[in-house]
Formats: structure tokens, sequence, C-alpha cells
């Protein structure tokens, strides 16, 4: 998983200057970003908590290779009320 400056910020728990950076970053392409961003939807943490957009950030963070990402989708799935018949 490619490092990349939003991440970084991220992690460090810039939340106010990574997040912006990183919705730019994933707008641009890069697949790394999506993690990062999808656990700030998650979590609503400087964006409203939307677990709609987690997953998919998550699961395209997964398709490009972050395991964090595919516990992370695995989390939500067990986690998140789903319909008796996805059970």
């Amino acid at each position: 998983v490619k490092g990349t400056p939003g991440m970084k910020l991220y992690s460090a728990g810039d939340y106010e200057t990574a997040v912006p950076l990183l919705l730019a970053e994933v707008e641009a392409g890069e697949v790394s970003a999506r993690y990062p961003l999808g656990l700030a939807y998650r979590d609503g943490r400087l964006v409203e908590r939307d677990p709609r957009k987690a997953e998919i950030l998550f699961t395209g963070a997964a398709i490009g290779g972050d395991p964090r990402a595919v516990e992370a989708v695995r989390a939500m799935l067990r986690e998140e009320n789903r319909c008796p018949k996805d059970k």
C-alpha cells in the first residue's frame, strides 16, 4: 500500500488537513487514499457519517490490495443491520 500525504496526516490524527487532501487524492484516482477516507466516512470525522460511502471506499481499497480495507468491509458486513436474507 502506497502511503499518500493524506494518509500520513490522517494516521497522525490531523483530520482537518487530511480529509480535504484525501478527497482530492481519491478524486485524482489514488486508490491508496480510499481506506483512510473510508475511515473518515465510517466514523464521521470532518464529513457526515455515511456507512454506504465508507463501504464503497473500503471496497475500492480492498480491490486495490489493501488488507486493512478487506477487514474493514468484513467488519461492516458483520456489524451493520442487513436484510435477514443477506445474512
